[in-house]
């Protein structure tokens, strides 16, 4: 059997970008960075900061977005993505203009915030198992008529009200789902260890649950991402992939531009806890 040998990029005589560009109803960005070489230790990439930025809507309607000067465009705070309506990015770097596919506003899914004191073996240097105290946050989204894709994220905000004034720690993970329909999706957010609930402590908790509505090509995406980034080096592990992009370069086909630009309907809730 004969071995092909990888093939190896010729990245370093042209520039690629990389976007990562989203709107919502509640906050909408475009980060826009560049580098010479795809090997990222030896040329990290820049942020680029003299990009023309705007979203259009279906109908025409265009909405720029202004340079902070460290890579991220922002719109002005009127702006804020509608239910439904479909939205693309135009981008213009030097001459070079740059567009993405039309993104769909997806409907939310109604979710609620459920907690719960779950014991876990953990795995312990001295080889044995240990039942450990903790608390999962779940999200329990309610029926829907159709399938939806969604991307979760859970944050902490800790505090500590031994300290004045109170000390405040932040902790954050990602989840995806696909609820599908007519069934109710129980989806484990976050998990803190070592956790039991105490009324009168010192210190508590606020669990924020944010929902982001995806498209399915957005989901497939991001779950392509995911998969990447958590690989361990296991033969089982998923085959490494090329990660695809809805940003074509109009003015120049061979331009690569890498990054996704994604248009998603935000919701969120919360939940506060004192804990010891």
């Amino acid at each position: 059997m004969q071995c092909e040998s990888p093939y190896q990029f010729d990245a370093k005589s042209q520039q690629y970008y990389v976007i990562d560009a989203h709107i919502s109803n509640l906050k909408s960005s475009v980060q826009i960075t560049y580098s010479t070489d795809f090997n990222n230790y030896k040329d990290s990439p820049k942020p680029y900061k003299n990009a023309v930025v705007s979203v259009v809507d279906s109908i025409g309607n265009e909405v720029p977005f202004y340079s902070q000067g460290n890579g991220l465009y922002f719109p002005l705070d009127t702006f804020h993505a509608q239910l439904g309506q479909k939205y693309k990015a135009i981008i213009d770097i030097e001459g070079l203009a740059i567009a993405s596919d039309f993104e769909r506003v997806q409907e939310p899914v109604p979710f609620s915030i459920e907690t719960a004191i779950v014991t876990r073996e953990e795995y312990y240097t001295t080889g044995e198992y240990h039942p450990v105290k903790g608390l999962l946050v779940s999200s329990l989204s309610d029926s829907t008529t159709e399938t939806r894709y969604l991307r979760w994220k859970c944050d902490e905000q800790f505090l500590d009200f031994k300290d004045i004034p109170a000390r405040k720690y932040y902790n954050d993970a990602f989840r995806m789902s696909v609820t599908k329909s007519h069934m109710q999706d129980h989806v484990e957010l976050y998990y803190k260890r070592a956790f039991e609930v105490a009324p009168n402590s010192n210190s508590a908790s606020t669990f924020t649950v944010t929902q982001e509505s995806l498209t399915q090509e957005a989901y497939q995406y991001w779950m392509l991402i995911r998969e990447q980034i958590s690989n361990t080096g296991s033969i089982f592990d998923t085959m490494p992939a090329q990660v695809s992009s809805n940003f074509h370069c109009t003015s120049d086909e061979s331009q690569t531009i890498l990054g996704y630009f994604y248009a998603t309907y935000t919701t969120k809730e919360a939940i506060y806890i004192r804990h010891q």
